[in-house]
């Protein structure tokens, strides 16, 4: 206004932000809905990958297809099924060939938790892990089957677990031979830098 040498007035007026009165502060806790109540961590889990000797924070840029089976207690009843895991940088989780949960970011980490796909005998976890650029690439998980009896088996990434860096047809089904996969030749603890 003040080039063009108008002006301009008005009767003021008077407005608040924000709550002033305590009986108006209500609210929940923010976070993601649904989530199980769980005390599974990765505690103890490895993050394991296949360097093929390059250095941790030069892992070459790829898919990695990652197996390991397990077999309920004999004579025992699954009350639940759980697992918890992450993938640096993104992927997919199979449980016995349905994929039940991805991962885009790492940081975010995620959980399943399910007893429909558990079976009497071998049951099979298939990860496919995406390093997404060249440097720190990795899988973590741990997964616990717990018994109506109150007892509970526990599973964690470490160098059991087998893995291919090609994708081969049915490679998430529980029937699929793995014996010609190699094993993981990184295993760090989960905690460890850059993680």
């Amino acid at each position: 206004f003040a080039k063009s040498g108008l002006s301009a007035s008005g009767k003021g007026s008077v407005f608040s932000t924000g709550i002033l009165d305590e009986k108006e502060w209500t609210g929940d806790w923010i976070g993601a809905s649904g989530q199980p109540d769980t005390d599974l961590n990765l505690t103890g889990a490895k993050w394991i990958w296949k360097r093929n000797g390059a250095a941790l924070s030069a892992s070459k840029a790829g898919k990695q297809y990652y197996r390991f089976s397990f077999t309920p207690a004999a004579g025992k009843t699954v009350e639940s099924f759980e697992i918890a895991y992450t993938i640096d940088d993104k992927g997919e989780l199979y449980l016995n060939g349905t994929k039940v949960s991805e991962i885009s970011l790492w940081s975010d980490g995620r959980f399943y938790a399910g007893t429909e796909l558990i079976k009497q005998g071998v049951n099979t976890i298939a990860i496919c892990a995406e390093n997404a650029t060249v440097g720190y690439a990795g899988v973590v998980a741990k997964l616990r089957i717990s018994y109506t009896d109150g007892s509970a088996d526990t599973y964690v990434t470490d160098s059991n677990w087998k893995l291919s860096e090609k994708e081969v047809s049915g490679w998430t089904e529980t029937d699929f031979d793995d014996s010609s996969w190699q094993s993981p030749d990184q295993a760090e603890s989960f905690g460890v830098s850059p993680w």
